[in-house]
């Protein structure tokens, strides 16, 4: 990113990382002393989105992440699968299979819910000839009917840092 004369970064968060296909895309929020820019990079593409932070009328912003106790007793129940599986089974591969192939079910399931959440921000501003930035991502594993197998992760505590402080930032540097 290219400052102007004057300009100077006042913070900038990574709050998010994606893999794709072997492609890996750094997402970034960037507040200097004239401007807010998000911005994603990866190896093959560079996108930016920018709004003075003198036009910015209202920011939103949540994080949502799920509660570990569901996930958490799946993993339990599943490991309690594998081994009483393996212990009723006594080397019976019709019992202790299918048993412990639940078991193994139910533990990645409850791994995939745990790594399940999302953020948002929402940038608005003043003006019918500006638009406002919105910025997300989804801490899921899914497939896309074009895309692929994406991964996403969200960093929790980034997350948070932008949702508390970035109003103050914009009104400490507003004109």
């Amino acid at each position: 990113m290219v400052l102007a004369k004057q300009e100077e970064v006042i913070k900038e968060w990574s709050y998010a990382t994606a893999r794709a296909k072997g492609v890996h895309t750094d997402y970034k929020l960037t507040v200097t002393n004239k401007r807010l820019v998000s911005s994603a990079r990866s190896s093959l593409s560079y996108s930016q989105q920018e709004i003075p932070l003198n036009t910015i009328k209202s920011i939103s912003g949540s994080h949502e992440k799920k509660s570990p106790a569901g996930a958490i007793l799946l993993m339990i129940l599943g490991i309690v699968a594998i081994v009483v599986g393996f212990v009723l089974g006594e080397g019976q591969m019709a019992i202790t299979l299918p048993v412990a192939l639940v078991g193994v079910i139910l533990v990645v399931i409850g791994i995939v819910l745990l790594k399940q959440g999302a953020f948002t921000l929402v940038v608005t501003t003043a003006g019918t000839e500006s638009s406002g930035i919105a910025v997300g991502a989804v801490k899921w594993f899914g497939k896309g009917k074009k895309q692929g197998r994406v991964k996403i992760k969200v960093d929790n505590k980034v997350a948070d840092e932008i949702i508390e402080t970035l109003g103050a930032i914009v009104i400490d540097y507003k004109d």
